[in-house]
């Protein structure tokens, strides 16, 4: 138990960090909204886990509200271990939220 805890200690302290390099990111984000927007995706598939998951609710918000495109989360297990196939032609899958990943 201890050692999750230091993980969420490390991320909780991350926050500020996140939160100034978000509101200096004005214009990537603006971009970003903007090709989403061009391209004839019908809904957006967030896949993560943990920490990605809630920043994954916190986009879904954003999305839904300011572009209009439903928002779900993907079940990872479907496709790791039951091996389904979804139907994903018009869908934006995002499976990483962080700077390393790109749209």
């Amino acid at each position: 138990m201890k050692r999750n805890g230091a993980i969420m200690r490390r991320e909780i302290e991350e926050i500020p960090k996140i939160m100034d390099r978000l509101l200096s990111s004005q214009d990537e984000i603006e971009a970003i909204a903007r090709k989403i927007s061009e391209e004839d995706f019908s809904h957006i598939i967030v896949a993560g886990r943990g920490t990605s998951r809630n920043a994954g609710n916190f986009l879904k918000n954003l999305v839904e509200v300011e572009l209009g495109l439903p928002v779900s989360f993907a079940s990872l297990s479907t496709v790791s271990i039951y091996k389904a196939e979804p139907r994903l032609q018009k869908a934006l899958v995002i499976d990483r939220l962080d700077r390393k990943s790109a749209v």
